[in-house]
């Protein structure tokens, strides 16, 4: 018996290693079938491979809220996505359902878009806005919350509100400039948000006062 099985010692090997190797090559094509499905399926593709490996399992629902935000360097505050700021993206809930963080952000990234929050309660797509870039220790008009304010913009970039509230010349002196007295007039708000080298002061007074001749006009 143990002469028989040393006789066929080689063959024994030779299977060995014939399914050894069979086992690596299907275990390869298995996870660039898995790999490839960026080119094959797109988005969806991704969507599975990112869940077949656990790396995220949450993903967009029914009741997921969606939000498209900007993000204005000029700014202090991030603004929601409007037809008076940038071209609204028309987004059909039942062609997101399913869809995973990395996939979300692949997509909406062709739009200058990027993933700020995910969650299955609430997904936010922020966009980036540089606007002008104002002089160092400088003040110019802007907008904050509701309000038309004025910026400080300080030597080490930064800004700050240097004045919150400005008088509404057309009210009866107690009333402030806000974003509904402008909102309709033409590109306006806009440049409140992206900046404008005319809206660019070396005195804060001056600056109120441009800003108070734009909106009451």
């Amino acid at each position: 018996m143990f002469d028989r099985i040393k006789k066929n010692a080689k063959s024994y090997i030779i299977f060995v290693c014939i399914g050894i190797i069979v086992f690596l090559l299907s275990y390869t094509v298995s996870i660039g079938i898995l790999r490839g499905n960026d080119g094959i399926l797109g988005f969806l593709g991704d969507a599975k491979e990112t869940n077949a490996f656990g790396e995220d399992n949450t993903i967009i629902n029914k009741d997921t809220e969606i939000k498209f935000v900007l993000n204005y360097g000029n700014c202090i505050n991030k603004v929601k996505a409007s037809e008076n700021l940038e071209q609204p993206i028309n987004v059909e809930q039942d062609k997101l359902l399913g869809l995973t963080e990395k996939e979300a952000d692949k997509i909406f990234s062709n739009f200058g878009y990027t993933v700020d929050k995910f969650s299955s309660d609430e997904v936010v797509f922020e966009k980036n806005i540089p606007g002008f870039k104002y002089d160092d220790e400088c003040y110019f008009i802007g907008v904050a919350e509701d309000n038309v304010v004025i910026y400080k913009k300080n030597s080490n970039e930064t800004i700050e509100i240097a004045q919150d509230q400005i008088i509404n010349p057309k009210g009866d002196g107690t009333s402030y400039l806000q974003i509904k007295d402008i909102e309709n007039r033409g590109n306006l708000l806009k440049t409140f948000y992206e900046g404008k080298a005319d809206y660019q002061f070396s005195d804060i007074q001056e600056a109120i006062e441009y800003a108070q001749a734009l909106c009451s006009t």
